[in-house]
């Protein structure tokens, strides 16, 4: 591999094509055979780390692999911030738990979002929304 490889920008070429193209996005009523991939959505507690990293990736190389063979993955990605976990990293950080919450809910999206990991952001879910 060269010297001058810019992993940074090519990751960040391919995301944009990615998002611009709508690659991993799914019409309901796309004619494609259908598949749901449901990762666990994460507490929005704290900073992302390396159990994060592990279960997304899972997800993230089942839907390519639904998604090369053919089928139409929905495969959105929410936050379960609507518990304890959440309500008590807010208290100790001095917080309204809301503000809070979505402060930690935008550094977990760039988070999974700099991974790379196909998500049809359009769909996501954050349980503490009507």
């Amino acid at each position: 591999m060269s010297e001058g490889y810019d992993f940074r920008e090519v990751e960040a070429r391919w995301q944009q094509r990615w998002a611009r193209e709508g690659t991993y996005q799914v019409n309901l009523d796309d004619p494609r055979p259908a598949s749901y991939v449901l990762c666990m959505y994460p507490y929005p507690s704290g900073p992302a780390h390396q159990g994060h990293v592990r279960n997304y990736t899972f997800g993230d190389v089942l839907v390519r692999y639904r998604t090369m063979n053919g089928d139409a993955v929905l495969s959105p990605f929410g936050f379960d911030s609507f518990g304890l976990p959440a309500e008590n990293a807010a208290i100790r950080g001095g917080m309204a738990p809301r503000v809070y919450t979505e402060a930690r809910i935008g550094e977990l999206r760039r988070s999974v979002q700099r991974l790379g990991a196909v998500y049809d952001w359009r769909r996501a879910i954050r349980s503490h929304d009507p």
